[in-house]
């Protein structure tokens, strides 16, 4: 169990300076203190599963790499149905008019930030809406 435990902290601390963050930035994406990121780094203290699975999502990696129990980065392909199966308040929104109404399409950030999606993936799904909104206007619809 002391391998995994190394492992763990071995690849979190890794994976965090592959994306330039420091355990300040790092902890403030998931609303935790930079010391519970540093606790999580030396072995201190060990996140709790949802924690882990947050973070296997934010840097793209299995769990099973994360925890060093496998040397393969990739995560299993989650079908769409499966995402939204996590998030029932995104699925219903996006059930609604194939797109939702403008008012659920308002609420979608908090609602996401109240998941724990970080500001950069609130951002870009805000955009890529705003995209397919203008596409749709464009051709009639």
């Amino acid at each position: 169990m002391g391998d995994l435990v190394s492992s763990f902290t071995e690849r979190l601390r890794q994976l965090r300076e592959e994306r330039g963050l420091t355990q300040i930035g790092l902890g403030a994406r998931f609303r935790l203190s930079h010391a519970t990121i540093n606790r999580y780094e030396l072995g201190r203290r060990k996140p709790d599963q949802e924690m882990q699975i947050q973070l296997a999502d934010f840097f793209g990696v299995s769990m099973d790499y994360l925890l060093g129990r496998s040397d393969e980065r990739a995560a299993p392909v989650i079908s769409k149905a499966e995402r939204l199966g996590r998030y029932p308040e995104l699925a219903t929104i996006l059930a609604r008019d194939r797109g939702g109404s403008p008012a659920d399409l308002a609420a979608l950030p908090e609602i996401m930030r109240a998941s724990g999606f970080p500001e950069d993936h609130i951002k870009a799904v805000m955009g890529i809406i705003e995209a397919l909104r203008i596409a749709r206007e464009g051709q009639g619809r």
